[in-house]
């Protein structure tokens, strides 16, 4: 799907903070598939001695979308729940702006992880993307249930897809989908570089029914195309942001680049 000049959203400097009472998407981060292509379970890979999941899960916090679901399987399910827990004891846990409002807010929501177990990976992306909008509509529920009598309770805007092997993907760039879906917030909203969709892409809350019946290895694109008036582009910074890693080759590609960015800083400093 090519954006046209309608429907691309150019960059703004938007203020954004964590604490803010606008509604934010629940980021779903799938990482229940089998990496066929890569030849092992390439959501855990260290590059440059870190998983590539975690480069993933920083950058949405970072972003300030501090509710994630994650599907995993057999063999991700142990390893990166003891990542999120690890964030959320540690690293998030010790930061400050995710304790407190900001200022002029009436609440905030703390960094909280649903870990999904998908036994049927073989099924495909879109297996496990229904599997994950169905648990985050359950925990909205729960959640509104147990705070209906307060100001803190909080209701789906949406959901906002992201793959387990986007590295260098930027929360600056997070945000703008979160700053142009806030205005639209009944449209699809999809990354985009070069005239291209990619991923993250944001689904408002109407759509969860079609969501949580996705089958096979297409996933969301099946909703995108059924709702092609919905669309609109934020555009990603860099070409590298949309870099996913399917292959070994792309791997390799991947720590090359980490490395001349690293010596490039060294160079500058």
């Amino acid at each position: 799907m090519i954006p046209t000049a309608k429907n691309t959203i150019t960059r703004e400097n938007v203020s954004y903070t964590i604490g803010s009472t606008t509604q934010l998407p629940t980021a779903i981060l799938l990482a229940g598939g089998l990496s066929t292509r890569m030849g092992c379970c390439k959501q855990l890979l260290p590059l440059c001695g870190k998983p590539l999941i975690e480069y993933v899960i920083e950058t949405l916090l970072e972003a300030g979308l501090t509710h994630l679901v994650i599907t995993v399987n057999a063999e991700t399910q142990q390893p990166i729940t003891e990542m999120t827990e690890h964030l959320a004891q540690n690293q998030w846990g010790q930061n400050e702006s995710l304790k407190e409002p900001a200022a002029g807010s009436e609440t905030f929501r703390p960094f909280h992880c649903d870990i999904v177990f998908n036994p049927e990976p073989e099924r495909g992306q879109g297996h496990s993307a229904a599997l994950a909008v169905q648990a985050a509509c359950r925990g909205y529920a729960e959640g509104f249930a147990a705070t209906a009598n307060t100001s803190s309770a909080y209701t789906p805007s949406g959901f906002l897809f992201c793959t387990a092997d986007q590295p260098f993907l930027q929360a600056d760039s997070i945000r703008d989908l979160c700053s142009v879906f806030r205005r639209n917030s009944g449209s699809i909203v999809s990354a985009a570089f070069n005239g291209r969709h990619c991923s993250p892409v944001i689904f408002p809350a109407v759509l969860a029914n079609e969501l949580s019946c996705l089958d096979g290895s297409i996933g969301g694109r099946t909703v995108m195309n059924a709702h092609p008036d919905l669309i609109l582009y934020s555009p990603l910074r860099s070409e590298m942001e949309a870099f996913d890693i399917d292959t070994p080759e792309d791997f390799k590609r991947a720590e090359e680049y980490v490395q001349q960015h690293t010596q490039d800083n060294c160079t500058e400093i």
